[in-house]
């Protein structure tokens, strides 16, 4: 990694560290853009302001800048740049075109608002593959190569990013990479064996991620140099989440960390790891935005008051199938109502017949040729005998027709022989953008 680099982030993370040793947990100048009820929102960290950006509905994500000047959010196959208004600026290009692609999942602007990255599945090979690829948000349509392989991406500075989510088990978990360098190049930093991780931020010297199989821990991790350059020191994990952990963000002090349940956004210290592991204060955490999904964290405040210069959307109390009374002026800049989200639904079978005669899967709301994998976690694979990584044991492939299809999933040779000793298999299911688990007993 370039020395500028390695300056940079270390001069960046012992400030960041040295100010969440004598700051507050949080501040009030700040803004974390959320989701709920398909709208996005922005609020204070001391949920004192708040600030409806969206009233259409439909949206599924979005991520902000530092200064808070670009949003850019996800709805129906499409990326859009919003001002701080909540007004569409313009669509962008993404690669998501044909019925083989799937997403814009999880995008993220750059600290500096110029660039955005998001993750994407394909089956164009056959085989489902995710990636990364991005967009420059002035619309101007410069392209940068794809990244195959890993997901979740995570900006470290405007240059560099992290990414998680391993695409097979001899992969690690985590891995830095620089915007436009060449695709299936990166560095492999670190993994964690027993919690699979995936999805994660990283500020200053500190990361966080979601991990385990179900996403039941939320991992923090410390390093030292550049990121990349030394393995990490695990710090701690909050666990016993009311439903599984997503989205962690951290504070643009890096001083406080945000992060999804299923009851909303929960905002807690992330502990002082300038001199080494400390756990946070017991007790602290608290729930900041009940419903809320997809925490972006950034330094801007959140806007006073609406400001009304360009038509806008209609009152949500009205329907959202009733013409609008006064329209864009730019109607294509308008989204369009999103799709349902695929479904996957696990046809229920013994272990034993599942590996003989494979294991079906329904699909709801699907399109086109739908293929669907399904893995089993470290833990397992171990036990089996088949590595010491997450691996694929199943796939399977079927055309959906008016929405629906069944695919069954044939397992691997290796598969059956190794799984049919274990008293019970959990496998994870994923495909056409979306995933599920089953648990198989003999």
């Amino acid at each position: 990694m370039p020395a500028s680099l390695l300056r940079r982030l270390a001069t960046a993370g012992v400030a960041a560290l040295a100010l969440a040793a004598t700051a507050p947990a949080v501040a009030s100048a700040d803004s974390i853009l959320y989701l709920r009820g398909g709208d996005l929102w922005l609020v204070s960290s001391d949920a004192a302001s708040s600030f409806q950006l969206t009233a259409t509905g439909g949206w599924e994500y979005g991520s902000q800048s530092d200064d808070g000047s670009v949003i850019v959010a996800s709805r129906e196959r499409r990326l859009f740049v919003l001002n701080r208004n909540g007004d569409v600026v313009r669509e962008l290009p993404t690669v998501i075109g044909s019925i083989w692609w799937q997403g814009p999942f999880e995008p993220q602007v750059s600290p500096d608002g110029s660039h955005v990255a998001y993750q994407y599945y394909t089956t164009t090979t056959g085989e489902l593959q995710t990636g990364t690829a991005y967009a420059d948000t002035d619309g101007s349509g410069q392209t940068h190569e794809l990244h195959t392989g890993w997901g979740y991406p995570a900006w470290i500075d405007n240059e560099w990013l992290m990414h998680s989510d391993p695409p097979n088990f001899l992969s690690m978990d985590v891995i830095i990479r620089r915007l436009d360098q060449p695709n299936n190049q990166g560095d492999q930093w670190f993994r964690h064996d027993e919690l699979e991780l995936r999805d994660g931020d990283i500020r200053g010297t500190t990361m966080a991620f979601v991990g385990g199989k179900d996403g039941e821990y939320l991992p923090v991790y410390r390093f030292s140099g550049a990121p990349g350059e030394n393995a990490p020191e695990y710090c701690y994990h909050r666990s016993g989440p009311s439903g599984r952990f997503e989205g962690p963000a951290y504070s643009p002090d890096g001083a406080s960390l945000a992060w999804g349940e299923a009851d909303g956004i929960w905002v807690g210290p992330v502990g002082d790891q300038s001199q080494g592991c400390q756990n946070p204060p017991a007790g602290a955490d608290r729930l900041l935005i009940p419903g809320g999904r997809y925490p972006d964290w950034s330094g801007a405040a959140v806007p006073p008051a609406r400001v009304v210069d360009t038509p806008r959307e209609q009152p949500r109390e009205t329907p959202r199938d009733q013409p609008r009374t006064t329209p864009r002026t730019t109607p294509r800049d308008e989204p369009r109502r999103a799709a349902p989200k695929p479904q996957l639904t696990v046809t229920k079978a013994r272990l034993a017949s599942v590996l003989k005669q494979g294991l079906a899967v329904k699909v709801r709301n699907g399109s086109g040729r739908v293929t669907l994998t399904a893995t089993v976690s470290a833990a397992t694979a171990r036990k089996a005998g088949l590595g010491r990584r997450t691996v694929k044991v199943a796939s399977g492939s079927a055309t959906a027709r008016a929405g629906s299809a069944t695919v069954r999933l044939r397992f691997t040779k290796a598969a059956v022989k190794r799984l049919r000793r274990l008293p019970k298999v959990a496998l994870t299911i994923q495909g056409a953008g979306t995933r599920t688990s089953a648990t198989l007993t003999r």
